[in-house]
């Protein structure tokens, strides 16, 4: 049992620790801020600090706000103290990968982006309402995370309240759709007053050892989609992140595409479950699903025009994901995890893998999954996306480790119980064999 424990433990998945530092001797602050694999920790004495330096000495009376910032200028790695040396030339906005627009983003295709920019058009939280109103809390990200910054953490978790009388900043946070190590380097990290939103103290985020990642799932039900039309053809996503695709194209006839996409399209309105062919699947289908306004091919998104965001004519798609995993967009399924390439002989696909920005299982409920030639020219086939039953979701690790232990238990407590028995069935045996019968019965 302890070799299982220790095998699963030992193959945990490795990754990086991005992690901001703060030292006395330069910002009067102590401590980390550690980004691990989706995981946040924060651990600050401001014990030292010189409040003077401060925008206010009472700051953080009504909290502390918190968030990555596109990038780190300063011509070395310590911290800073205060709202000039950590303005904007040093430390930008907000990263804002997926165009939630907040007024402080950085992300130059917001309408409310505070630098000067020709192609300013996408409304704040665009996904969750329409009337450009940034809208970011706990609840909220809960349910539509691409309503917030990627880099709003007050947003997503809720403002950082001083303790120990009023000298510690401690927190930890976690989230499926939240960063790892790699996506935060040149980057840094503001802390901004609760009440006045000035910049305070900020450090570069930089990478450290190696340390093993949480197991995060999304609490939606697993979806798929399943091409009735085609041998055991399917795709599922599940909560966990985790994908399998097993895909057989030999009953497609003609089939002239050398490379094959699979994408997930913002509606479904057939009748039936899956068809294939082009006007069939075109008539069911809608638009392409594009919540973090990538503009792909075929996007519906009201922000693009032809694949172009905001009509920038020099805007290009370019989905790479193992380059930048915010870039692709979460329904751009063959972007992220590879096309289909047939060359008219290979016909039968299997792939699986992890996807930890798998798109949120509950904004794909009533959407469907697209095959389609690569160039889009020709839909091939198209399945509408349903909740996969509990009874056939596969168990993750952990189910299976309360399973062994369980039935390890079980088996251990039942052979104990027969043990138990049997020594007292022969107790009970030996102890009738040595007691002499009454006289009644010697009769």
């Amino acid at each position: 049992m302890f070799l299982i424990l220790g095998t699963i433990l030992l193959f945990q998945q490795l990754t990086e620790a991005a992690v901001a530092s703060f030292s006395v001797n330069n910002s009067g602050i102590s401590g980390t801020v550690t980004i691990n694999d989706r995981e946040i920790s924060i651990n600050l004495d401001l014990s030292q600090v010189n409040k003077s330096l401060l925008p206010a000495t009472d700051c953080f009376n009504e909290g502390a706000l918190y968030h990555i910032h596109t990038k780190w200028t300063p011509d070395n790695d310590k911290d800073r103290i205060g709202e000039k040396d950590c303005n904007s030339t040093y430390t930008g906005g907000h990263w804002d990968p997926w165009t939630a627009c907040s007024s402080s983003t950085g992300n130059e295709y917001c309408l409310k982006y505070s630098q000067s920019s020709n192609y300013k058009c996408v409304k704040s939280s665009s996904t969750w309402s329409n009337i450009s109103n940034y809208t970011c809390n706990s609840t909220v990200y809960a349910i539509d995370p691409f309503s917030c910054e990627v880099g709003d953490f007050d947003g997503k978790y809720g403002r950082l309240y001083l303790t120990n009388d009023n000298t510690t900043f401690v927190t930890s946070q976690s989230s499926f759709w939240e960063v790892k190590s790699r996506d935060v380097q040149l980057k840094s990290i503001v802390f901004h007053c609760g009440d006045t939103k000035k910049r305070a103290f900020c450090a570069p985020f930089d990478t450290q050892g190696d340390t093993s990642n949480a197991s995060l799932s999304q609490t939606s039900s697993s979806m798929t989609a399943t091409f009735e039309e085609l041998e055991n053809s399917y795709i599922e996503l599940k909560n966990d992140g985790s994908y399998n695709i097993d895909i057989d194209l030999s009953n497609i006839q003609n089939l002239t595409c050398q490379n094959i996409s699979y994408r997930i399209y913002n509606s479904w309105t057939g009748s039936d479950s899956s068809y294939v062919g082009n006007a069939s699947c075109a008539a069911v289908v809608g638009e392409v699903y594009d919540p973090t306004v990538s503009c792909l091919t075929g996007s519906d998104s009201q922000f693009c025009n032809n694949s172009k965001l905001c009509n920038d004519p020099s805007y290009v798609y370019n989905c790479s994901a193992s380059n930048d995993r915010y870039y692709c967009s979460p329904s751009d399924l063959s972007g992220k995890y590879g096309n289909l390439a047939t060359n008219q002989t290979v016909l039968k696909f299997v792939i699986s893998g992890k996807d930890e920005l798998m798109i949120p299982m509950n904004k794909i409920e009533q959407k469907s999954i697209v095959l389609e030639c690569s160039d889009y020219s020709t839909k091939i086939a198209c399945a509408k996306l349903i909740e996969i039953s509990s009874s056939k979701s596969e168990l993750s690790t952990t189910d299976i480790v309360l399973i062994v232990v369980f039935s390890v238990v079980g088996l251990v407590v039942v052979l104990l119980g027969a043990y138990y028995f049997l020594r007292k069935r022969d107790s009970f045996s030996n102890q009738e064999e040595r007691t002499p019968l009454n006289a009644k019965q010697q009769l």
